[in-house]
């Protein structure tokens, strides 16, 4: 059993947990896939995981990641994906204020990262951005088994593209340095 498959509940129908393991292992291909292809480029790091019952595949930076703080864009199933046909992805930006070494509000930080977004919107499937600081963004894209690979891969890439936007933001809350006494 891999590390990941221990995350899937024991309490859940054998169809579920079927289903669970499956998507994990495609999300497991996608993730070599990345790194083959575009992790270098990006500078992004690719990981796989659980979450509440939800696989997932996750882009982030290792800057991004501060004690409990983290940004990272997902992209999920639930146990309603293939029936209800919706992929769904999202960028989280969690703790912010416990980033080191920046000042930053969460409030302020997702309306400055979502009028930046405003201009791509578009180009983002069924996104929103009425949701509370800790979710930037989020939507979702049709379920097709036959394109899930490239369907995922490409709102990765497409992540990577706009990625440096979370770049700027936190680059311009970094703390001013304090006076030596």
């Amino acid at each position: 059993m891999s590390r990941f498959e221990s995350q899937i509940p024991a309490w859940l129908p054998a169809v579920e947990r079927l289903h669970m393991k499956q998507f994990l292992a495609e999300f497991q291909k996608i993730k070599s896939t990345y790194e083959e292809s575009a992790s270098g480029k990006s500078g992004l790091s690719c990981v796989t995981g659980v979450f509440e019952g939800c696989p997932y595949v996750r882009l982030h930076r290792e800057s991004w990641l501060s004690g409990t703080a983290a940004i990272f864009f997902s992209v999920w199933t639930d146990k309603d994906s293939e029936s209800g046909g919706r992929l769904h992805y999202n960028i989280h930006a969690l703790k912010l204020r416990e980033f080191k070494g920046h000042v930053i509000t969460s409030r302020d930080f997702a309306v400055s990262f979502r009028k930046a977004f405003k201009a791509l919107h578009r180009l983002w499937p069924n996104v929103r951005v009425d949701y509370g600081p800790l979710n930037l963004m989020e939507g979702w894209i049709e379920y097709r088994e036959s394109t899930f690979d490239s369907d995922v891969l490409g709102l990765m890439n497409q992540f990577a593209e706009i990625s440096p936007i979370i770049d700027r933001l936190l680059e311009e809350r970094i703390a001013p340095a304090r006076p030596r006494r």
